[in-house]
């Protein structure tokens, strides 16, 4: 039986590497004999060169390889992901950051007693007042209040009242008595459950010392008022801008007061850390976009890493960074650490992001 080039042609692959029955072989070695085309082709087949067993092994080692690291990038892309968005869901309910004065004073009233209370919002951290003079109390005239807390505190507030709310005096009265332990209703236990600041200024007692006066304590004959605090002017600064404080007490002609200007602040430190981070993820970015290989990578991370503090900063700060506010220690002490913690988290997880983009734009390229 004569059998076409073509059936052979098609065998001739097999037969080359001995990959056919003996029955084809038998075949094929009948049509050799008779046909020079079929030959040579054969002879092309054998001379053909064959990629060496190693260098395919290696090939599919790199491949490998590559697939794996493909998956863990993924893999932790997701779980820093997931770690950034709670550390910034954390650093953005407890960082402290200042009140106005209407998210802060409730109210303020002068007692019977001679104290000025000050009814605060629930929800503070602390607050603070600056007088004008401390070394002589019968000179101070003037003193600047301002307040702090965190969105976490501010919420506890906001739940703590509408729970008041539901009670009566009575069952109000109990609560606080025995969340303080005592066994009967006190002044200073109600101002302290409500969060309201008494003071009632300075008193020297006999022996020259001047020591706040307290009405429980300092007694007619034992001292001198020496000044009261409902005789101060009391102001609440607003920390953007300190010609523009609230007046909370005292004369309604007195002129906001300018002796503390010198306690405003701006945060400079932290101004030239947002800028000069911005100014790094602007300029890297748009070199990086200019540039190719090796040097593009690296302005590419500069960038991530400017645009990452420069987001930190401004979460951590709340925006605060051209401010006039008066610093508070117990607000700026905590910034450092936030801002070096998000930095890393936010950094890091672009990264890794980056950097699975760019295992995608070379597959792409392949």
């Amino acid at each position: 039986m004569k059998v076409s080039c073509d059936i052979i042609r098609d065998l001739l692959p097999l037969y080359a590497e001995d990959m056919v029955s003996q029955a084809s072989r038998e075949m094929v070695d009948e049509h050799l004999c008779g046909c020079d085309e079929c030959v040579k082709e054969l002879g092309r087949l054998k001379k053909a060169e064959k990629v060496p067993a190693e260098i395919e092994t290696q090939a599919l080692k790199r491949l490998g390889k590559a697939i794996r690291r493909r998956r863990l990038l993924t893999a932790a892309a997701a779980v820093m992901t997931v770690l950034t968005l709670a550390v910034t869901g954390i650093i953005f309910m407890m960082t402290p950051f200042h009140l106005t004065v209407e998210e802060a004073v409730e109210g303020v009233e002068l007692r019977e007693d001679g104290g000025l209370a000050i009814d605060w919002a629930s929800g503070i951290v602390g607050h603070s007042g600056i007088a004008n003079s401390g070394r002589v109390p019968s000179e101070v005239h003037s003193q600047i209040h301002l307040c702090y807390t965190t969105r976490y505190d501010w919420l506890q507030g906001r739940q703590v009242d509408k729970q008041v709310e539901k009670m009566t005096q009575e069952e109000l009265e109990a609560y606080i008595m025995k969340e303080y332990g005592l066994k009967e209703m006190t002044q200073k236990a109600w101002d302290r459950f409500n969060n309201i600041t008494v003071d009632y200024g300075t008193w020297e007692t006999n022996d020259g010392r001047y020591i706040p006066y307290d009405p429980d304590t300092c007694l007619e004959g034992e001292g001198t008022w020496v000044y009261k605090t409902s005789e101060d002017t009391h102001w609440y600064a607003n920390f953007h801008n300190g010609s523009a404080d609230t007046l909370l007490w005292g004369d309604e002609d007195a002129k906001p007061i300018s002796w503390y200007k010198g306690q405003h602040h701006t945060h400079y430190s932290y101004a030239i850390l947002l800028f000069g981070a911005l100014i790094l993820a602007v300029v890297s970015g748009m070199l990086a976009w200019r540039k190719k290989g090796f040097a593009r990578e690296i302005l590419a991370r500069l960038a991530i890493l400017g645009a990452g503090i420069a987001f930190a900063t401004l979460l951590v700060t709340n925006g605060e960074i051209i401010t006039y506010a008066v610093m508070m220690e117990a607000v700026n002490y905590e910034w450092p650490g936030y801002i070096a913690t998000e930095s890393a988290f936010v950094v890091a997880t672009a990264l890794i992001w980056y950097q699975l983009y760019t295992l995608k734009q070379q597959d792409k390229v392949i």
